[in-house]
């Protein structure tokens, strides 16, 4: 309120940031700084707030029961910390007293999207040590966006991965595939793959958890359970899976003899689960990538399944992966066609050349096609067709590129569902570039219009609209600024794909780092004929140690407001350094 009595409304809480508020002081930096006794995260708890001189709001953090309930004021003393008590929580739920330090590092952070629009965030990396931990973005107004976690590691000064992961909302019943092999020969030298998996739990209530490893023929390998407790998260792989299911026990055969399988999760709560496959290459560099996980809570389809990219040949291979989510056998073919929309005949890892392979899946099991890698370079796009009476399992892919002997990148392939209208993010900065790979299911020829924007989402980037014209079945894959021109270096932003029929896509961003080599990763599309999946979880992050994680967020309708918060491994606030939008 002025000197003339006028009251301004300087902020509205809307529950996310807090509710009640109940009191308010001015620190040393010139900010106000207040609790609320209500709101926050999902414990609904209270908050710890800043306010700036734009009275601009952060929650600084949210209370959790655990570490009390309720706060009512805070005080600075003269160590710069902020101090408070809160009226209930705790160990016997009668109040603690807390202590907050100041920090550059920042655990939550609000991003706005327009309509069609995308925007980026990162935390920075700085910690000598890795932090683990998961993110989630709650939408405080409009549509959900769709999200996606890019994790990024470097090694001895070298960035060596990269690896795109969409968010995963919470389920009760998942399948992951698992690849655990040691000391396979490849080129020049010998891989060691193992496969991750990290599980974030936001409910009520704990987690009684159930792990269920087979083999690629759905024989029950091992079995184990354990819990996870409110706001909790691990990150295990699957030979260290024991840490948590003490009863689990890993045959030692596994990586020489069994080698491939899958792990089912049975939760009694919704829980948010990502796979990562971790591959140590010749030179003893880690790589990452994404595996294949079914919610097995899904319903079933006899749908096609389509693979909107593959590429064999030129040191390239690309692995398909089947899960089978049903009661019954699972059989259908493969069937892999070039950009003109013929067969396109090439060798599979065993020696068979064809441009159809069938596949068989028991209730349970897994399917793994990968191409022999032949000397000429090949790039065309698959289509997985259940036989009648079957359902379709769930596929993804990997790709791998190897040359001269050396694996120096692999990225999943996320398989791709038909739609007339997407939105696809677009980075041609720090060295990247972005790729499109688009297939066209249908019997007739398809005109696909590709329209890029700002990250506004509006206002229109490059040389105007480009139409790329397939043929049925056909395939085009090319860089975006190859498709349209005048999209200059360092452009961040949209391309519209819109077309009357459907198509199957993929975006393929990728990196030459500082010693030249070729890395990728894949993006899925943002389908605005779908809504987006929720609520946003990101079940694992990376913060030091050589790795970052950057979120990508695209608006595929309507504008959006979303706060992303970073937490630890027991669900409280982990302050992130280094976070730039």
């Amino acid at each position: 309120m002025d000197a003339a009595g006028t009251l301004t409304t300087l902020h509205s809480f809307n529950r996310s940031d807090g509710s009640g508020p109940n009191g308010l002081i001015q620190a040393s930096d010139g900010s106000f700084y207040g609790t609320t006794l209500h709101g926050g995260a999902a414990s609904n708890a209270g908050t710890v707030f800043k306010m700036d001189a734009a009275a601009t709001i952060t929650r600084l953090h949210s209370f959790a029961g655990s570490d009390g309930s309720g706060p009512n004021g805070l005080i600075q003393a003269s160590d710069g910390s902020f101090y408070g008590t809160t009226s209930e929580g705790g160990a016997d739920d009668v109040g603690v007293v807390f202590r907050l330090r100041k920090t550059t590092g920042i655990n939550e952070l609000k991003l706005t999207l327009n309509a069609g629009g995308t925007g980026a965030i990162s935390i920075g990396g700085t910690a000598a040590n890795v932090r683990p931990g998961y993110a989630t973005a709650a939408v405080d107004s409009g549509a959900t966006p769709y999200g996606t976690a890019v994790f990024r590691l470097s090694q001895n000064g070298v960035i060596v991965s990269e690896a795109a992961v969409p968010a995963s909302p919470p389920t009760r019943s998942a399948r992951v595939f698992i690849d655990y092999r040691t000391d396979v020969p490849a080129g020049v030298g010998a891989l060691d793959i193992y496969t991750g998996l990290a599980i974030a739990h936001r409910g009520a209530s704990p987690a009684a958890i159930t792990y269920t490893l087979r083999d690629r023929d759905a024989q029950i390998v091992a079995t184990g359970h354990g819990s996870l407790g409110v706001g909790a998260h691990f990150a295990k792989f699957i030979h260290e899976l024991r840490d948590v299911a003490p009863d689990f026990n890993l045959p030692a055969s596994f990586p020489a003899a069994t080698r491939f399988g899958s792990l089912e999760i049975t939760s009694s709560q919704p829980v948010s689960v990502v796979a990562l496959r971790l591959t140590t290459n010749q030179r003893g560099e880690t790589l990452l990538t994404t595996t294949p996980i079914a919610d097995l809570s899904a319903s079933l389809t006899n749908s096609p399944v389509y693979f909107a990219q593959l590429a064999d040949g030129r040191g390239f291979t690309t692995t398909l992966i089947l899960l089978n989510t049903s009661n019954g056998t699972e059989s259908g073919t493969l069937a892999i066609f070039d950009d003109n929309g013929a067969p396109l005949a090439l060798s599979d890892s065993g020696g068979t050349a064809a441009s159809a392979f069938p596949y068989s899946i028991p209730a349970g099991g897994a399917f793994v096609f990968q191409t022999g890698g032949q000397a000429a370079l090949k790039a065309g796009w698959v289509k997985a067709t259940p036989n009648p009476g079957t359902s379709a399992p769930a596929g993804a892919g990997v790709f791998s590129y190897s040359p001269a002997g050396i694996l120096v990148t692999e990225s999943g392939i996320p398989s791709a569902i038909p739609t007339t209208n997407a939105r696809i993010y677009v980075d041609k900065s720090g060295g990247h570039d972005t790729g499109l790979a688009v297939a066209n299911p249908g019997g007739s020829a398809n005109s696909i219009v590709l329209q890029a924007f700002e990250n506004n989402g509006s206002t229109t980037a490059g040389n105007g609209q480009a139409v790329l014209n397939i043929a049925p079945s056909g395939h085009s894959a090319r860089f975006v600024g190859e498709m349209i021109g005048g999209l200059p270096d360092g452009f961040r932003g949209v391309v519209r794909i819109s077309s009357a029929s459907p198509f199957v896509a993929v975006t393929v961003r990728s990196l030459y780092n500082s010693r030249g080599d070729f890395l990728v990763t894949t993006f899925p599309i943002a389908d605005a004929n779908r809504p987006a999946p929720g609520p946003i979880v990101f079940p694992q992050i990376a913060d030091g140690g050589g790795f970052t994680t950057e979120f990508i967020f695209i608006s595929a309708t309507g504008s959006a407001t979303v706060t992303v918060n970073f937490l630890g491994d027991n669900g409280s606030p982990l302050s992130a350094a280094g976070v730039s939008p």
